[in-house]
């Protein structure tokens, strides 16, 4: 498992079927490990439950937005995405 020196990503992952969005941050340097083998990473979240249970990890593209950046700014884009996609991410 490695991690970014005090660095962080933004990604999105979207259903193919419905075009619903998730976005989060991650510290990993690839994110991949954060979201765990087939989704895995996700098994506590709402997420998880309405998203990767009905549909398969298979049936979303997985896409870096923004890589290389503080925790602070990550943390911005995320919210600021969020909003914009009038998304409700819920952990």
């Amino acid at each position: 498992m490695e991690i970014y020196n005090d660095t962080y990503c933004v990604y999105i992952h979207t259903n193919k079927i419905n075009n619903k969005k998730y976005v989060g941050i991650s510290s990993y340097t690839d994110p991949s490990t954060r979201w765990g083998k087939n989704g895995s990473g996700y098994k506590d979240s709402l997420f998880y439950e309405a998203g990767i249970m009905p549909y398969g990890w298979n049936s979303f593209e997985h896409k870096i937005l923004l890589s290389d950046i503080d925790l602070d700014i990550a943390q911005q884009l995320e919210a600021r995405i969020i909003k914009e996609l009038e998304l409700c991410n819920l952990n």
